[in-house]
């Protein structure tokens, strides 16, 4: 399961823009061309929103955050913890790194980064990882392992949550590669684990909800389980509430499963029967 890569700490190259910060230091600057007996009068004026040099500077100053909001733009394009699309094609060059078919900007990022740290000699388990994901476009997660010296198991599943054996094959075949695998080591590939999950659950909608919302509600929760939870996630029953609380929900009684599922690190979490009884309109 790609995740994408934290964004807690902005670096100091991307400016915050406030415009009325921006606005006062422009009527600042202004009113400082003037002579000092005159500067208050002029406060009193740019005081008011209808004058018309107030307008000037609002507007002088609203082009100039859009200036700077280019240049943040331009600067996130080239940092790989923001940069999307073209750009992060682009970053990717550096690295010898080609986006595969349908690889989303998250999942393309985890690769770069793994790529980045698999470069380590001896064989780290993020070399195994990357090399692993770059095998082939139908791969979503893996989960490597080493039981014992010289051993190295790689647990992997496909974006339909299954491995299929034409995948385990292709990924073993890649991975043994002479120019991947490490010469000491011995790299066995296998299908992870699925564990198959019955969710029951009773919906009350708000009054005004669509009953579209309640019949897409199956889905959107099967679709949610492929994105957001990989190997070694677990199904925990606050996660369900809130991926069925959608817009339109007013609350969800979970029927089954009745405790958080464990799911250890070479398995996956698979919603194998959706029930869902729709329990009334309230507030």
């Amino acid at each position: 399961m790609t995740s994408d890569v934290s964004t807690t700490l902005t670096p100091n190259i991307i400016e915050t823009i406030d415009f009325e910060q921006a606005l006062t230091r422009a009527k600042s600057k202004f009113i400082s061309l003037y002579p000092i007996d005159e500067q208050q009068a002029w406060r009193d004026v740019l005081a008011l929103e209808s004058e018309p040099v107030t307008k000037l500077l609002e507007t002088a100053t609203y082009l100039e955050l859009l200036l700077r909001a280019r240049i943040n733009d331009a600067a996130r394009a080239n940092l790989l913890i923001y940069a999307k699309d073209k750009d992060l094609d682009r970053l990717a060059d550096f690295y010898g790194l080609v986006r595969l078919t349908a690889e989303t900007d998250a999942a393309f990022r985890e690769r770069i980064v793994l790529r980045i740290r698999a470069s380590s000699t001896a064989g780290p388990a993020v070399h195994y990882r990357y090399h692993a994901l770059s095998a082939s476009q139908d791969v979503a997660d893996v989960f490597v392992d080493s039981p014992r010296a010289g051993l190295i198991t790689i647990a992997v599943i496909g974006k339909d949550s299954v491995a299929s054996p034409a995948l385990i094959n292709t990924v073993a075949g890649y991975i043994n590669r002479p120019d991947i695998k490490v010469l000491t080591d011995t790299v066995q590939v296998k299908a992870a684990t699925v564990k198959n999950i019955t969710v029951d659950a009773t919906i009350y909608m708000l009054p005004d909800a669509s009953t579209a919302v309640f019949d897409g509600l199956a889905a959107h929760l099967q679709s949610a389980v492929g994105s957001q939870l990989g190997l070694g996630r677990d199904l925990t029953q606050s996660w369900l509430i809130h991926t069925l609380h959608v817009e339109g929900v007013q609350r969800v009684v979970l029927n089954s499963p009745t405790t958080d599922i464990v799911i250890s690190n070479d398995q996956a979490a698979r919603i194998d029967t959706v029930n869902l009884t729709m329990g009334g309109r309230d507030y």
